[in-house]
């Protein structure tokens, strides 16, 4: 368990916080900018002047009443920022045998994760001859998570890791840090703007607002309550996150089947997941089309049987949403105005939803 009573200043920002955190599996830190996401990483770290306490376990990292500081250099942490740097002299290599080095010799133990556990872990074998400057950015943010494991951390804290990959690459790069988890069991929070990226790798999620707690929980029932929050979730990135679990892979086309809805949903399988998996989905809302009878011959392979909930519609925008129920869950559907009029489609009618495989996180 991580306890926090922060107080924290950065400027006129004020950070206020009074929580503890389940440390089981990963935590999601989000919310808008300036809400104070990497002041509470930092503050946690000791990088950026903070009173109150903060305890992980039975240690006591920081108590303004008992002047009790633990320096930077000995918080058990693994701290990996929005823009990683390597020692650009330095091999691949060289940065993570300096990395390991460190660790043992800060825990005195000479323990840690060995390195060819994390380069295998991660896929950088290929690159441990080359330069920094060589690198990617998805390269760079794999040695730099890289780094932080071999520091042999006890919490893993990760400043939106993605901000510097491609677009194309982050849905390679997701994988890798669910296998992180999986494979050392080190907790993890992890900052971010992409709610794609929280329903796939974090059990819990913590929402800041104005340099405070605004809402904290598991991390299904975070996300659906924040979907009337503008400020976090615009128009276009509103959707829905399901659970599911892995029920079997199609080897020859690589799509993988997950039962979920009281139905089966098939995504583009992920090498990472096995059959019997537990898995939450997130499909954006703008993603998902409805059909007042099943369609045939179509491409899309994931049609949902649903009742209509109600319509949600402003005259103000030529966009409405349509909530959904299949089995027990609810899918968010945003379509134009003229579509639910052209279709006649109201509370109580019998919908398909369509929903492409390509377009399904997890």
């Amino acid at each position: 368990m991580l306890r926090l009573q922060l107080n924290a200043s950065f400027g006129d920002f004020l950070l206020n916080v009074d929580t503890e955190i389940c440390l089981d599996s990963a935590t999601a830190i989000i919310g808008p900018n300036g809400s104070g996401k990497t002041t509470f990483l930092r503050s946690l770290a000791g990088l950026t002047k903070a009173n109150g306490q903060i305890a992980l376990g039975e240690n006591v990292w920081m108590d303004s009443h008992s002047k009790t500081y633990m320096p930077v250099h000995k918080r058990p942490i693994g701290y990996m920022s929005q823009s990683p740097v390597l020692l650009p002299h330095l091999s691949v290599r060289s940065n993570l045998r300096l990395a390991s080095f460190l660790a043992k010799r800060k825990s005195m133990k000479g323990k840690g994760i060995p390195i060819d556990s994390v380069v295998d872990s991660l896929n950088v074998r290929d690159l441990l001859d080359r330069k920094p400057h060589t690198l990617s950015g998805g390269e760079t943010s794999r040695i730099a998570l890289a780094q932080a494991l071999l520091s042999n951390p006890k919490l893993l804290m990760l400043d939106e890791p993605l901000a510097s990959v491609d677009v194309d690459r982050k849905a390679e790069f997701v994988p890798y840090l669910k296998s992180v988890h999986r494979e050392y069991r080190i907790p993890m929070l992890y900052v971010t703007h992409s709610l794609s990226e929280v329903a796939a790798l974090c059990e819990h999620t913590v929402v800041l607002r104005n340099g405070q707690i605004h809402k904290q929980g598991e991390t299904t029932k975070v996300l659906q309550a924040l979907q009337e929050s503008p400020e976090i979730v615009g128009e276009f990135d509103a959707g829905t996150v399901l659970s599911g679990r892995i029920v079997r892979h199609d080897e020859r086309f690589l799509l993988t089947y997950i039962s979920s809805c009281n139905q089966e949903l098939i995504v583009p399988t992920q090498d990472s997941m096995e059959v019997g998996d537990e898995v939450r989905l997130r499909i954006r809302a703008r993603d998902i089309s409805v059909a007042t009878a099943r369609p045939t011959q179509i491409s899309i392979r994931n049609i949902l049987k649903g009742e209509v909930l109600h319509v949600v519609s402003d005259n103000d925008t030529p966009n409405c949403e349509v909530h959904v129920k299949c089995g027990n869950e609810v899918i968010r559907a945003l379509v134009t105005r003229a579509s639910v009029v052209d279709l006649r489609i109201e509370a109580g009618n019998q919908v398909f939803a369509l929903v492409k495989s390509v377009t399904i996180e997890y």
